[in-house]
């Protein structure tokens, strides 16, 4: 479980936490080398320590492509990984490194690099997930953080160029608005997996939902989300996460599907920019859907492979509430920071739900910028009262060089609601339009 993947052409490297005795719960790190779908090897790349901070369990490694020189020795690659010293806690973090992403793997010495209270209380620090930024030395870590203060997702900037000078930077709250679904709070969203797609500057995370089943197994999870974020957005710990899609029982057939990782480049992007492959560990359940029969969930852990396209419109989308009480301005809700300027000085008041925007003649919100990409699929939405419903009046359009690029807005000649669209941006172009088919 807990899988590391890393595409290289036709080879995949697998890293993933292993049992290596049947019926010993003791956690090691596996690597499995798989060639054009083909297992050719499987062995224990790195196990705990026979004392000290990772004495206990080693498990979930997040491997990456890298430049590290470390004690007189170039490497190519690195991994993070949580280690313990007592069962269920104290959890902390720490590098290896290796020159072939076979192994041998070389622990660093100083380790862990990023420690919990010596409180054996809480959980600490663990789950790690690491994306390149230079693809030399730097990192960008996510992690889990569950101590005195609570649970929280957290990310850090590891330097790694000059292993004499070793620098981590101070934990920063990682966004989480948008990572709640269906009704559950963004804070049920938990051992997430991220990986970068630099084509669009966008990240994405594929994670547990919690509340988890109380029955056995009540310690995984049974569904498993997919979110993704701008980069700016995540930077600056604001904006909105947007739901990609689920893996659940419907999707897979397994009561529990857990503890995923993306299928990732070497250096952490997203290797191909039009789909997403998650790889996740699936079990049996105390249920009537494959159900345990007795024998413990844990023995029946082995890894999937689900795969989806990439949602190109992610990060595109503008949701003005208008749910503000004053002011010039209208926020964008959806988080990506499309604020719409009110023109002619246009009320707030009471709306449907909450507030509203009440228009006049001559007054309108508008962004400074155009929104919608008419060459491609869009969709709009609004929610309107009408004092009149005689002559043009526009809900919602996008101006050009000469004309609107798309109008909806109620007709004058024949009292509908009517969506048109120019074929081009001139005076002389013909225009598509859709009518409701009563006023």
């Amino acid at each position: 479980y807990a899988p590391s993947v890393i595409v290289e052409g036709n080879t995949e490297h697998i890293y993933t936490c292993h049992n290596r005795d049947g019926g010993n719960i003791k956690d090691y790190i596996f690597y499995t080398k798989r060639v054009n779908g083909s297992i050719v090897s499987s062995a224990v790349a790195m196990s705990a320590s026979s004392s000290g901070w990772d004495s206990v369990h080693t498990c979930d490694p997040s491997v990456l492509r890298g430049n590290i020189s470390y004690n007189s020795t170039q490497y190519s690659w690195v991994m993070f990984y949580l280690g313990n010293d007592f069962e269920g806690v104290h959890n902390q973090i720490g590098l290896a490194f290796a020159q072939n992403p076979e192994g041998p793997w070389v622990k660093y010495a100083q380790n862990p690099i990023v420690t919990t209270a010596n409180d054996y209380t809480y959980w600490g620090v663990g789950q790690p997930s690491a994306t390149g930024i230079d693809g030399q030395g730097k990192f960008l870590l996510l992690h889990r953080q569950d101590d005195a203060a609570g649970y929280k997702l957290v990310r850090r900037e590891v330097n790694l160029n000059n292993m004499a000078a070793l620098s981590v930077s101070s934990a920063t709250l990682v966004p989480t608005k948008g990572l709640g679904v269906t009704g559950k709070p963004a804070s049920g969203y938990v051992n997430p997996d991220i990986i970068y797609d630099y084509t669009r500057d966008r990240f994405y995370a594929v994670g547990e939902q919690t509340p988890f089943q109380q029955t056995n197994p009540n310690y995984v999870g049974n569904v498993l989300h997919v979110f993704s974020i701008n980069g700016p957005d995540f930077y600056n710990s604001s904006g909105t996460w947007h739901y990609e899609g689920t893996i659940d029982y419907a999707l897979t057939g397994w009561p529990r599907n857990h503890n995923a990782g993306f299928k990732r480049s070497a250096y952490g992007n997203l290797p191909n920019s039009s789909q997403l492959s998650v790889v996740f560990a699936k079990s049996c359940a105390d249920s009537s859907i494959k159900p345990c029969n007795g024998s413990s969930p844990l023995w029946t852990y082995d890894l999937w492979e689900v795969a989806g396209s990439v949602d190109a419109s992610a990060g595109n989308e503008t949701y003005y509430a208008l749910n503000e009480s004053s002011g010039t301005t209208a926020s964008d809700s959806s988080g990506n920071g499309n604020t719409a300027n009110l023109i002619g000085s246009p009320a707030f008041g009471a709306g449907k739900n909450g507030n509203g925007l009440t228009l006049g003649n001559n007054q309108w919100a508008g962004a400074s910028a155009s929104l919608v990409d008419t060459s491609n699929n869009f969709t709009l939405a609004a929610w309107v009262k009408l004092s009149s419903v005689s002559g043009f009046q526009t809900l919602l359009s996008q101006d050009g060089n000469e004309v609107s690029g798309f109008f909806l807005q109620l007709a004058g000649d024949t009292g509908r609601f009517t969506f048109a669209i120019p074929g081009s941006d001139s005076t002389a172009a013909t225009v598509s339009k859709v009518t409701a088919t009563s006023a």
